[in-house]
């Protein structure tokens, strides 16, 4: 196992390739790309080799929510299930690279994310 740093060293750079559903010269979609860095960098936060607390899971969440929101506002339908297939991919990748480098912290944090943000939605 590599140690955190260079684990999310790795992960940021793969998160930070431009989609391919990405026009770069289009600027609603430079700003739509802002977005989906400052999800990318939320869940980045969730692979770390501690166990989060609740309340710190809960605070990613709303801010994951938060720019959701602000994304899907400024985003066609087309578009919008394009970005929520593309987050699902993200998640899964996570949890891949939590598997591949034996990272269970990461990889419940994860999980435990996934319980809090849809609770939260349901309600």
């Amino acid at each position: 196992m590599d140690n955190i740093y260079e684990i999310k060293k790795r992960i940021s750079i793969e998160l930070h390739r431009t989609p391919n559903f990405i026009d770069i010269h289009s600027q609603c979609d430079k700003d739509l790309y802002e977005l989906i860095q400052e999800i990318n960098n939320c869940f980045l936060v969730l692979v770390v080799d501690r166990i989060l607390k609740p309340s710190s899971i809960q605070r990613i969440s709303y801010r994951i929510n938060d720019l959701l929101v602000e994304m899907v506002s400024r985003t066609k339908p087309s578009k919008q299930l394009i970005l929520a297939a593309y987050f699902d991919q993200v998640i899964d990748y996570l949890k891949q690279e939590c598997i591949d480098e034996e990272l269970w912290e990461g990889m419940q944090n994860l999980k435990n994310f996934a319980e809090i943000y849809y609770a939260d939605e349901t309600k």
